[in-house]
């Protein structure tokens, strides 16, 4: 895992093999913080895998696990860079499986989060966690959520949401597509969240970003990655960063700048 604090002066990575997270400054590289906690996990550090990450401006850390025994260990952890004391977020269900990102809104207060179904943010100053009401817990296998880059639509397990956890619509594909659609980690959504692009094994499927709806499927010369986040988005533009590759090796630039972005809805949204 690897994440930028929203005012760009602090990049925090996980590392897995060393059950530590580090904090780096962008404009001087070699100032590194690294803090250590696999001391601190109760049923051994070597089955809580640190993965996706988030950090404020002042420091403070979130991170999810890789909990590899379900033993019933927190899964969404804080981490306070002035003690190095870590304690995981409560009432967010725990369980055996893989956890991904977890974004952070502009302002940083708010850090979003998908427990395999189980939706919702954690208020980065009170600690307190808010779920989706109306998504309940879903209980299945996704665990990907994408926060837009102007901070209104939220995408998490099918779900089309604003900000707030609202659910505006649904990720539907048109019976032809859904014979050979196998989507594979890490789905974009357009800066101003119009456009959700899914990744698939060889493609690209594109959804409306508010109702759900099917759009158009892009085909690619190269497979994405099955095992690492496969698009990368800038924020800025509809040009992608793809991990390419069976094995991840590979690098792409695919430009879905010419995709046509939908119509205004005619309804208030």
């Amino acid at each position: 895992g690897i994440a930028m604090s929203p005012d760009a002066s602090k990049l925090v990575v996980s590392d897995a093999g060393a059950y530590a997270l580090y904090v780096i400054n962008p404009d001087s590289p070699t100032s590194i913080q690294r803090y250590p906690f696999g001391n601190q996990v109760p049923t051994g550090a070597n089955t809580e895998t640190p993965s996706g990450v988030a950090i404020t401006n002042n420091g403070q850390m979130y991170f999810t696990t890789f909990d590899q025994n379900g033993d019933g260990s927190a899964f969404l952890v804080h981490l306070d860079p002035n003690s190095g004391k870590i304690a995981g977020v409560a009432g967010i269900d725990e369980g055996n499986f893989p956890w991904g990102r977890v974004p952070i809104s502009a302002d940083g207060s708010r850090v979003y989060f998908n427990s395999y179904g189980q939706i919702g943010y954690v208020n980065t100053s009170t600690g307190a966690f808010t779920a989706c009401s109306a998504c309940g817990d879903l209980g299945w296998g996704g665990y990907d959520v994408v926060l837009s880059a102007n901070q209104t639509s939220l995408y998490a397990d099918g779900f089309m949401m604003d900000s707030n956890l609202n659910i505006e619509g649904f990720q539907a594909l048109n019976w032809r597509e859904s014979f050979d659609a196998g989507y594979v980690y890490g789905a974009v959504i357009s800066p101003d969240g119009s456009l959700l692009f899914q990744p698939g094994s060889q493609s690209i499927d594109i959804f409306d970003g508010r109702t759900g709806a099917f759009r158009s499927r892009v085909s690619l010369p190269v497979p994405l990655s099955p095992n690492y986040r496969a698009l990368i988005g800038d924020g800025k533009d509809n040009v992608l960063v793809a991990i390419t590759g069976d094995t991840g090796n590979g690098i792409a630039v695919i430009d879905l700048s010419s995709i046509p972005e939908p119509n205004p809805l005619p309804y208030p949204h």
